[in-house]
């Protein structure tokens, strides 16, 4: 009898031993998979730019967190490449955060040198060097300027002005400017990008401006709308005196309620009230005029042969007048402007095509070469990872059009939407689709915390 107790007891000993092994076994297999997901092993990642004879062998040193690893860091990790990033040898060193890889430049290279190239590679969580640039007293838009194209998240738009860009389906793009609601719920906007060559209502000086937008839409409501003796009561396309510029810059701004807001044609109206959805006081602080761009396609191209960078030069047309129809015979007495001074616009059509990542099956630049009202179902890629789509319902864009190719063949009254399936074309001004808010923010605005997720989304203040 005892020894036969003696052997149960061995036998709970193994079991309880066995199980704690178990248990071991499986956490370590979640961090090693979690740690796996985060950081790869790439032997060959970089390009190399000059031309010499014998550079010499190059080897690279990852830091991460400034603990050094064998691996580096995956595109999705969230990390970038550092600042102190550095190399021996008078070889200096860049990152592509799009193409994710590092760029050596050997021009400066010292022939003299008979030792290897080593380069080290430190890499740190963007938002935590937004964050630390913000503290340091520096704006966020200088902050995107310096480290943007090093994330994955951020490309230069290659335009003229150099833009930078967050894409991708769903990138860490949150902020939080102290909107609420009347309950005290916040409102967050989305950072679309780092903007050159802002126009200052004050001096007209130009700014680098962070350009923003509300996370959530406000409404279906027409672009504009009138009475019967205007274009047949479609309204007008001309954003200066749109009934929309009204509701965004004056009930919306204001917070205004037991207002009269337009749903469709003939100047039909239905009530509306932003006493909780309009711009907090708080919110106010951090938004400034600013000049936008209200040029139209003109007459140059039909609407289904326009790509993203031609929609950008486009906007910015300097076309005036009534060049408004196919046949330039615009009967509305109507002047058409290509320049607005005003706080609270909507996203321009470029803004929606440049915000794609593009995918596996279809590259950015792929997406790039496309008509934009040729992304149809064998572009999904292209639709599908834009974090500006919303595929519930049509958006309004801030662009006017001045070619269509309707039956009334007048686009005295049309301006451009993004369908829900991704494609951008005219639709009539008087329709009721959605309205997401969009604004630059003051220059001088710093981040100081957060880390751009929808859970912490980045905290900013005003430079004094």
């Amino acid at each position: 009898m005892k020894l036969q107790k003696f052997k149960e007891k061995n036998r709970k000993k193994v079991n309880i031993i066995l199980f704690t092994i178990g248990c071991i076994l499986l956490i370590g297999g979640v961090f090693f998979y979690s740690s796996f997901a985060l950081y790869e092993v790439k032997e060959e990642f970089n390009v190399i730019k000059g031309n010499v004879e014998s550079p010499g062998e190059i080897y690279f040193a990852y830091y991460i967190d400034d603990v050094i690893t064998t691996n580096m860091p995956t595109k999705t990790s969230g990390y970038t490449l550092a600042g102190k990033s550095n190399c021996t040898n008078g070889v200096t060193i860049d990152w592509n955060g799009e193409k994710w890889l590092a760029e050596v430049d050997y021009s400066k290279y010292q022939k003299e040198s008979l030792s290897k190239t080593k380069c080290n590679l430190y890499f740190e969580k963007f938002s935590e060097i937004l964050v630390e640039c913000g503290k340091n007293g520096k704006d966020a838009s200088i902050c995107i300027k310096e480290y943007g194209e090093k994330s994955s998240e951020i490309v230069n738009d290659d335009t003229l002005d150099h833009n930078l860009r967050y894409i991708g389906q769903n990138p860490n793009n949150y902020i939080d400017i102290g909107d609420k609601d009347a309950a005290g719920e916040k409102i967050l906007w989305r950072i679309i990008g780092s903007f050159n060559n802002i126009q200052n209502k004050i001096d007209n000086s130009l700014e680098t401006r962070i350009k923003i937008r509300r996370e959530k839409t406000i409404g279906e409501y027409s672009w504009d709308t009138s009475n019967s003796d205007l274009n047949n009561g479609s309204g007008v396309n001309e954003w200066s005196s749109a009934k929309l510029n009204t509701l965004l810059n004056d009930y919306y701004y204001n917070s205004l309620t037991n207002q009269t807001c337009y749903i469709n044609s003939m100047n039909r109206t239905t009530p509306c009230d932003f006493s909780s959805t309009g711009l907090s006081e708080e919110a106010k602080k951090y938004i400034e005029d600013a000049l936008w761009n209200t040029g139209s396609n003109g007459e140059e191209l039909e609407e289904d042969k326009i790509k993203t960078g031609k929609f950008y030069d486009l906007e910015r047309s300097i076309n005036t007048g009534k060049i408004c129809t196919l046949n330039n015979n615009c009967n509305d007495n109507v002047e058409r402007t290509t320049k607005w001074t005003g706080k609270i616009g909507l996203i321009y059509p470029s803004d929606f095509g440049f915000a794609t990542s593009g995918g596996n099956t279809t590259s950015r630049a792929t997406c790039l070469e496309k008509n934009l009202y040729e992304w149809d179902s064998n572009m999904r890629d292209c639709i599908e990872n834009n974090w500006l789509l919303d595929n519930t319902s049509f958006q309004w864009t801030i662009t006017p059009s001045a070619y269509h190719n309707l039956e009334a063949k007048n686009s005295a009254y049309v301006a451009f939407r993004i369908n829900k399936d991704g494609i951008v074309y005219g639709s009539y001004t008087y329709n009721k689709f959605l309205v997401y808010p969009t604004t630059y923010l003051k220059a001088n605005v710093k981040i100081l915390s957060g880390t751009g997720e929808k859970e912490n989304p980045y905290i900013v203040s005003l430079s004094e």
